[in-house]
């Protein structure tokens, strides 16, 4: 259902903060400010002269879960529930009372069992496992990824020089080869016809240090313009590129290099981190016996390639590889292959019912692309891959790191609060009488104003629902504040926030987050 947010705060003259500059902690709810002593006790519960570093980064506790600074922080700046003409106070109180609620909404979602749910138990448990095996990578990789102020120099000398190059792009080295004679005898006015449909040919624009591939970027620099290198391999194809000008430029600055530093790190950590990586689970992998079992897989490649498309767009949109509706679709083509073995290692099978599962539990947004054969070996590749990092992850105890096992937590809650807001809102209805209630109303001009020759009855039940829903957060919020103790360190959130009363003159600028794991 679209939310309708700001025409129901309109509608019903919502006032959540209180803009008055003596601005004292309170909760905001329809209008009035509500003061809840036995809900919330804002409380002192340690002078801040007599804490540890770790206790004053607690701002409250609810139930059995804990808010810290940290976390409100990136709560406050990825998911904001805050706009324009709030002090900066009031802001961050408002996102503090927003993840209060979310953690009461969470143990009660525990305290109903709803994390008995099988997909819900699936998306719960992939958190767990990529949080565990992304906390093995920053201990096995990250942790051993050294970079010396010489590295820093020389990465910066190369990011001073910028070329422009065409370049062949083929799956087949034999076609390589040609177009490498080929193009070593071309002028760079001469166009370069391809030697099959799947071959690529293109200009770049101007690139430098970090924009391309290292196993191009080792030689394109030294070469001449119109100098054309051998095939090399980068990935699944063989590239061949010739050069079309190269330009240096010459000023140097010890300012300039603090300033690119932070982008020379990232793509000198990411290059090195990469070969950690790649020689750690080769390691792990080796003597693990992988096989496809080909009917069957052939099979499951012919299901995803007519029911799953392939996606391409440019951010902010990024489309799932993979949308519920397609997994679904899939599993009802495979219902007769679901305890066939996909899989086979040393330790075990996966089954095709078992990585539909796996495809599902996975956020849309991170899920690997699986529409064509070579994607589908990848994906299948990964799943047992992690199956073994997860292996190496408990036998180090990394679940018992008390920052992994917050962070799970943390994911967790927003799962188990928003699975438990989905079963309330389900129990809620609006009927035909209420619709033209409304419509009789005095509100109903300013929504009429706002949506114009929209506003039919569908819409109109939508907003009505968000009202109702809205309603519901704020009573649940305030009956389970009595079965769950909340308590908030009011004075360690005043000193966290620096220019308190400061009016914000800015609505939070949206971001787009797309978490990268596989």
């Amino acid at each position: 259902m679209q939310i309708h947010t700001a025409i129901v705060k309109l509608i019903y003259r919502f006032n959540f903060c209180d803009r008055n500059p003596s601005w004292k902690p309170k909760r905001w709810f329809a209008g009035q400010t509500v003061l809840m002593l036995s809900m919330v006790t804002l409380a002192l519960f340690w002078l801040s002269c007599s804490r540890s570093p770790e206790q004053r980064q607690v701002l409250a506790r609810v139930g059995n879960r804990t808010i810290t600074w940290k976390y409100l922080q990136r709560s406050f700046h990825l998911d904001p529930k805050w706009g324009k003409g709030l002090s900066r106070a009031q802001a961050y109180w408002n996102q503090l009372n927003y993840l209060i609620d979310q953690k009461l909404f969470a143990q009660q979602a525990q305290a109903e069992r709803l994390n008995n749910d099988p997909e819900l138990a699936a998306r719960l448990s992939f958190i767990r496992d990529k949080e565990l095996i992304k906390a093995l990578y920053r201990k096995e990789v990250a942790s051993r990824v050294k970079i010396s102020e010489a590295d820093y120099q020389q990465a910066y000398l190369k990011s001073k020089r910028r070329v422009k190059f065409r370049y062949v792009a083929t799956g087949n080295p034999e076609r390589a080869q040609q177009y490498f004679r080929l193009m070593s005898q071309l002028p760079l006015d001469k166009e370069i016809s391809p030697l099959d449909s799947s071959d690529e040919i293109s200009l770049t624009d101007y690139m430098s240090f970090g924009d391309m591939d290292e196993a191009i970027e080792a030689f394109v620099f030294d070469l001449k313009p119109g100098e054309t290198h051998a095939p090399v391999r980068v990935a699944d194809r063989y590239y061949v590129v010739q050069l079309v000008d190269g330009q240096v430029e010459k000023f140097l600055s010890r300012m300039e290099l603090a300033e690119k530093k932070n982008r020379l790190r990232k793509v000198i950590f990411d290059r090195r981190a990469r070969k950690i990586a790649h020689r750690y689970v080769a390691h792990l992998m080796a003597g693990k016996k992988v096989h496809l079992n080909g009917p069957i897989f052939k099979s499951v490649a012919v299901a995803l390639s007519r029911q799953i498309k392939e996606k391409f767009a440019e951010p902010p949109s990024f489309p799932p590889a993979v949308n519920n509706q397609e997994i679904k679709e899939v599993r009802v083509a495979l219902s007769d292959l679901r305890d066939s073995t996909l899989v086979r290692y040393r330790d075990g099978v996966v089954r095709v019912g078992e990585f539909l599962q796996w495809l599902q539990s996975i956020p849309p947004l991170m899920r690997p692309p699986v529409s064509r054969p070579v994607q589908l070996k990848n994906a299948l590749g990964i799943l047992v891959r992690n199956k073994y990092l997860l292996q190496q992850a408990l036998r180090q105890h990394l679940d018992r790191v008390d920052s992994v096992r917050q962070e799970i937590q943390w994911q967790q809650d927003a799962l188990l609060a928003r699975a438990w807001l989905k079963k309330q809102q389900e129990t809620l209805q609006v009927t035909p009488a209420e619709i033209e209630q409304f419509r009789q109303g005095d509100r109903f001009a300013v929504v009429k104003a706002r949506f114009g020759e929209r506003l039919d009855d569908e819409l109109l039940r939508n907003i009505l629902l968000d009202y109702k829903l809205s309603q519901l957060k704020i009573r649940s919020a305030r009956e389970l504040a009595r079965q769950y103790s909340v308590q908030v360190d009011s004075l360690s959130f005043r000193q966290h926030i620096k220019k308190p009363e400061q009016i914000l003159d800015y609505d939070p600028i949206p971001v787009v987050v797309r978490e990268y794991f596989f």
